[in-house]
């Protein structure tokens, strides 16, 4: 009996300390770092105007790792691109020496596309590239059902075809109004 009433004052005591925990944050934006990664392919012979990162779509899965929260969409607060790369992957000796200028967007339909990161001076033979990036909001691309990053090739064309790899990390600002109401309902 004393081990039962002792669970429920623990209980109550866990429950009192997350509703003051929840209440001091007022239930405001936390911060969530969320890293994707995703290959394209560079066609040979023509002037690559526009490469889609096939991988990089449907980045609203983003949502999906806080759904036990009870976050949803309207949640999203801002979405930041803090870091991108493009590493060669095939051939494993060839570089970017055919591009001047790299510009990277976010598109989804019914969205304006958006610049999110660009380079434009690449290291001698760099098999590897580590972008500037803008600061854009791209929590409305998120929230997306179709969800792309198009880079955008300036310069000529590869002589042969390029397997790449992107790499992405961004910063998710999420209220928590819903894994607030989540919590109490």
């Amino acid at each position: 009996m004393q081990t039962n009433q002792r669970a429920a004052r623990l209980a109550r005591a866990r429950e009192w300390l997350g509703a003051v925990l929840l209440s001091s944050t007022g239930c405001e934006v936390t911060e969530i770092e969320v890293e994707r990664s995703g290959e394209a392919v560079i066609p040979e012979s023509t002037i690559p105007d526009e490469v889609i990162m096939d991988a990089f779509r449907e980045m609203d899965i983003v949502l999906e790792e806080f759904s036990d929260l009870g976050v949803e969409d309207k949640d999203l607060s801002d979405a930041v691109l803090t870091d991108l790369e493009i590493v060669m992957l095939d051939p494993p000796i060839a570089d970017f020496t055919f591009a001047r200028r790299i510009d990277v967007f976010a598109v989804a339909p019914g969205l304006e596309r958006t610049r999110i990161a660009f380079l434009e001076e690449f290291p001698p033979a760099a098999s590897f590239l580590t972008f500037e990036t803008d600061g854009a909001d791209i929590s409305e691309f998120l929230a997306s059902d179709e969800f792309s990053i198009v880079a955008v090739f300036t310069g000529g064309a590869p002589d042969e075809t390029l397997r790449v790899q992107g790499n992405a990390r961004l910063n998710v600002g999420v209220t928590m109004a819903g894994a607030c109401n989540h919590m109490f309902n």
